[in-house]
């Protein structure tokens, strides 16, 4: 059994089950031995490579992924290159599903949800199009407009976000600063 290993791997890409694991190895008596590490992607010289890093707190300490993508969309920074965005609007598409459902709690599908908020709608549309259209490509590949595309869309979604719901954003800054001051502390 597991009890009985001195090291165990587990890895998964399902955020339930690892905070499920989190939990589980948090109340037991591995609390102050385990260690969580992520696998973090990046472009070396034209070539994709993986790197171990720490966990990052925030998908350590809440039961939901969504503070820690709205953080990659907050730090979004891209290099130019389609291989920096490739990931965002899938990203994008997340929190937004994320943010609709804490500010409409009813059954209504993304796009009626988002004619709701009270936003520019040339800026909403643009969102809707970007993440419903870029998060689903199929076999085409990426179109370079892919990082002018990604840079002012995540710049619309992050100020609606902003203007529908000042508090609520407030709070998903101060959860970014909160991990990253005690990251560096």
């Amino acid at each position: 059994t597991v009890q009985d290993c001195a090291q165990v791997f587990i890895l998964t890409h399902n955020y339930d089950f690892l905070h499920l694991i989190i939990n589980w190895l948090n109340n037991r008596a591995y609390k102050n031995k385990s260690q969580f590490y992520m696998i973090k992607n990046k472009m070396n010289d034209g070539k994709r490579v993986a790197k171990l890093d720490v966990l990052d707190k925030l998908l350590k300490n809440f039961t939901s992924e969504y503070q820690y993508l709205f953080k990659l969309l907050y730090n979004f920074s891209p290099d130019g290159t389609i291989d920096s965005v490739y990931h965002i609007p899938n990203v994008a598409r997340k929190v937004l599903d994320s943010f609709l459902t804490i500010m409409i709690p009813d059954d209504s599908n993304a796009y009626q949800k988002l004619e709701q908020i009270d936003f520019d709608k040339n800026k909403k549309t643009a969102i809707y199009k970007f993440t419903n259209d870029q998060s689903h490509i199929t076999g085409k590949g990426f179109d370079p407009s892919l990082v002018s595309e990604s840079q002012n869309v995540i710049a619309y979604l992050l100020e609606m976000m902003k203007t529908a719901f000042p508090g609520h954003y407030a709070i998903l800054e101060n959860s970014i600063r909160s991990s990253e001051s005690s990251t560096s502390g």
